[in-house]
């Protein structure tokens, strides 16, 4: 009864005065601290229990959160004896409305590191658990938390928790003030997307809290009371654009309102998914996107291509790294196609207050608060290529925070997870170049194979088992039925990142010859490597000694590019495997050309059947009929078959040709594209022209063929 007469007054008198939000942790026996969550919460409409809640609420779990992003709660609760997760804690934590409270359940600080958190067996690899104990990620949080004066704790023995009041000054006037106008500038600059020039796209970016989804609303429906427009928004899901719907709906002239849809007589917002919006056809004056970083980029891309348009509202943090993604990529993409676009980010909160305590604590936990940008150049100084051990990583928060820096701004799926994993994860290990302690470059690298995987080598290879982590050890084994190859001792480098200033200068090839010298003296036998795959990476990865031996049938959701798996053989025994998977590759190569690689980027399948082993040369019945049709005498369609033949077995043979002619040789022969897309890719002038063309590029081979063997019968 004594913690409650401290609780509840600090709970009352947050409720009377304006106050930032702010974290409260129940640490304590789990049913104890369930049972105190639900009492303290009794009263709240507006509550999140995501985890164990003992069946006193209704709950959800933390792998469903993406579903919440957009709404607001007074109340949070996250359970984190069902498990911690990072992505899920700094994504939620938006969900908290201004002067509201998110609560963490957990257990006692002294046994929170070492508690059989049931999200270790997720980061985890097989064959790993028994080594990993403690959490080192856990005991950084706990510090930081029991640091920061603005946490309020409550344990069955104690309550502490202060409260600072929000003056209510001239200075918090002018803030509200900037709001105003910031917001002001973000409709202005949407309705001018509907109203003016095409092809103009706005980019609206904000962090968490900025008013993205009220200025949607709003701006939505100004467009239809004033200028009578149809608008089609597009989100994760539904809930997602809730608040975008709330502001239009208030704010809409006699507004209709039905599922996913407002309407009046001047116009309407009407909500989509974005596959159905790529499937189908859609007519709307504009499209939004609201948190558009949560979205496959290739879908984005596709969006992109098709409407003249469009507003895209996207989030900075808290999307598994995919804000990043966002600028990498997509708006890689606007610059080459959209030149012409805009960008508007929005600083000041809106569902919060100016110096949110909440906000800047999970920043701060995260490693997402931006470092000081140091000048870095290659000097006569000296250049250091190391291995950081977990134990510098946790004794220097600071290089860590700039190594994790560095691989949120050069990697989109870089998340506050693989924070978690870099300190915990015992098979992870990371490689940095260092100059003057300033960070230039990392790599971050997985144990895969090996002796944990000598039991269950052949279940694997077979499909009959498939175990945690191990990825490219187990997938070559399964796809060439090579069980032993399990048993080999692997590092799967998993992520490289060299500072941008820095790049281009062989940074990232020093680093892999650095690591791949570090492997021999561990007894590795494989360097592998996964990525989607485009001709930059692959000609990267080829420099550095690597093979492509895998490559997927479908394209990536998150990337819209296909996933190459390659590795660099260290010892004999692997060298043995990449030949025997390098061949049979090369024929599932060939055979996938014309059927799911039929989009695939020719130039990138050049490039990968110019690296695999030369075939067998064509028989001699075969050549006239391949005379034949260079001499014009035969068509395209009558020897089609043997044309794709010839054209295999003389691939040594393509620097006679023009990179031109040796690509429009892949794409109609190997991949078989359509002479309407031919026509347009090559600028032809439909079938006799491209014939013509092929037929140019077949006699170059024949002629080198011809010069080739008559040289070696000179020899002889």
């Amino acid at each position: 009864m004594k913690l409650y007469n401290q609780i509840l007054p600090w709970l009352h008198q947050r409720t009377q005065i304006t106050v930032h939000r702010q974290l409260l942790l129940i640490s304590g026996p789990e049913r104890w601290a369930i049972e105190q969550a639900n009492t303290l919460l009794a009263e709240s409409s507006l509550l999140l229990w995501i985890g164990n809640s003992e069946g006193l609420q209704n709950s959800s779990n933390s792998q469903q959160y993406r579903q919440f992003l957009g709404q607001e709660y007074q109340h949070l609760l996250i359970n984190c004896y069902s498990g911690f997760r990072a992505n899920a804690i700094i994504a939620l934590s938006g969900v908290v409305r201004a002067g509201g409270l998110m609560v963490i359940i957990c257990p006692s600080i002294e046994d929170w590191p070492s508690y059989q958190d049931p999200e270790w067996q997720n980061r985890v690899s097989f064959g790993y658990l028994s080594s990993f104990t403690t959490s080192s990620f856990i005991q950084i949080l706990t510090s930081k938390l029991q640091a920061d004066a603005n946490v309020a704790w409550l344990t069955p023995t104690a309550f502490r928790g202060s409260i600072t009041q929000i003056p209510s000054s001239r200075q918090q006037i002018s803030f509200e003030e900037d709001k105003f106008d910031e917001q002001s500038a973000a409709i202005s600059a949407i309705i001018k997307v509907a109203t003016g020039h095409r092809n103009r796209p706005l980019v609206l970016s904000a962090d968490r809290g900025r008013g993205k989804s009220s200025a949607l609303g709003i701006a939505a429906a100004e467009l239809i009371n004033t200028f009578g427009k149809n608008i089609i928004i597009t989100a994760p899901s539904p809930a997602t654009v809730e608040r975008v719907f709330h502001h239009a709906e208030i704010n809409i002239h006699n507004v209709k309102v039905s599922k996913n849809q407002l309407e009046s007589d001047t116009g309407s917002l009407t909500y989509c998914a974005i596959d159905d919006l790529l499937q189908n056809e859609h007519c709307a004056d504009i499209l939004f996107i609201d948190e558009a970083a949560a979205l496959p980029t290739h879908f984005l891309m596709q969006v992109i291509d098709r409407f003249s348009r469009i507003v895209f509202s996207t989030t900075l943090h808290g999307y598994e790294g995919s804000g990043r993604g966002f600028e990498l990529r997509v708006k890689q993409y606007l610059k080459q196609h959209k030149p012409q676009f805009k960008t508007l980010q929005l600083h000041q909160p809106r569902r919060w207050l100016c110096g949110d305590y909440l906000e800047a604590l999970w920043f701060d936990v995260f490693f997402m608060a931006s470092l000081p940008a140091p000048e870095l150049k290659v000097c006569n100084e000296k250049v250091e290529y190391c291995l950081i051990s977990k134990q510098q990583l946790i004794g220097d928060l600071v290089q860590t925070q700039a190594i994790f820096q560095l691989l949120i701004n050069a990697h989109y799926q870089t998340s506050p997870d693989d924070l978690v994993r870099l300190f915990d994860s015992p098979e992870q290990h990371c490689f940095v170049i260092k100059q003057n302690q300033h960070i230039l470059g990392v790599a971050l690298i997985i144990e895969e194979g090996g002796p944990v995987l000598a039991e269950v080598n052949q279940k694997i290879a077979t499909g009959a088992r498939r175990v945690k982590g191990h990825l490219l050890a187990q997938n070559l084994a399964f796809q060439y039925a090579q069980g032993a190859f399990c048993e080999l001792t692997q590092w799967r480098i998993t992520r490289i990142a060299i500072a941008e200033e820095l790049q281009s200068q062989g940074m990232g090839q020093q680093l892999i010859n650095y690591i791949a010298v570090s492997a021999q003296s561990n007894n590795i036998s494989v360097l592998s490597s996964s990525f989607g795959l485009n001709l930059d990476l692959l000609r990267f990865w080829q420099k550095a000694g690597f093979s492509v031996v895998n490559l997927s049938q479908q394209s990536e959701v998150s990337s819209g590019e296909h996933s190459a798996q390659l590795i660099k053989p260290l010892t004999l025994p692997a060298e043995e495997f990449l030949l025997a998977m390098q061949y049979e590759f090369q024929a599932e190569l060939l055979y996938q050309a014309d059927k799911s690689l039929q989009r695939f980027e020719t130039h990138v399948l050049g490039e990968l059947l110019l690296t695999c082993p030369p075939q067998i040369a064509n028989e001699c019945t075969s050549i006239e009929i391949i005379e034949q049709f260079y001499a014009g005498t035969r068509p395209l369609v009558s020897c089609k078959r043997l044309l794709r033949s010839y054209f295999i077995a003389q691939l040594h043979a393509a620097s006679t040709l023009t990179n031109t002619q040796f690509l429009l040789l892949v794409a109609v022969l190997l991949q078989n594209v359509a002479n309407v897309e031919i026509s347009k890719k090559y600028a032809l002038k439909g079938k006799k022209e491209i014939e013509e063309n092929i037929r140019t590029a077949i006699g170059l081979l024949i002629t080198f063929n011809k010069r080739s063997a008559h040289a070696s019968t000179l020899e002889h």
